[in-house]
């Protein structure tokens, strides 16, 4: 889980990981060690599995009062470790600041897109995508 907002309408930072075991239970979650660059929610979340490890990313969201964004945020995982999260710079950002979208990656052509969503009060029915530097 990343992030989030809460029922005490409070805004949340943090990352908490399980492992998935073998037989397709989970071990029990724990916190990251690594925040999120800031406290946000809405935003989506995709996980590249490259064999040793992963990247993940996290594609726009909102950071409360009213305020969508449309960067990308990035870490490393290798052996259950987390790197910092890092803000990518443009251009990898999203075109239109949005959240409550739904997101996937085409593996082949390594671009992320994101589809609908809302931002300032209205609601997106198009495709958007941002393409992933080469080697990360």
């Amino acid at each position: 889980m990343v992030g989030g907002w809460g029922d005490d309408e409070v805004r949340y930072s943090d990352v908490q990981v399980a492992r998935i075991r073998e037989d397709g239970s989970l071990s029990g979650w724990r916190r990251s060690g690594q925040p999120l660059y800031r406290e946000q929610y809405g935003h989506t979340v995709i996980v590249l599995d490259e064999g040793a490890g992963a990247t993940v990313f996290i594609l726009g969201g909102s950071v409360g009062d009213g305020q969508y964004v449309n960067d990308v945020q990035v870490a490393q995982v290798r052996q259950g470790s987390t790197s910092s999260w890092k803000l990518l710079s443009p251009p990898v950002s999203l075109p239109v600041p949005c959240a409550m979208h739904a997101s996937c990656h085409h593996r082949d052509k390594d671009i992320l897109y994101v589809i609908g969503g809302s931002t300032l009060g209205s609601n997106l029915d198009d495709v958007r995508y941002v393409r992933l530097p080469l080697g990360k």
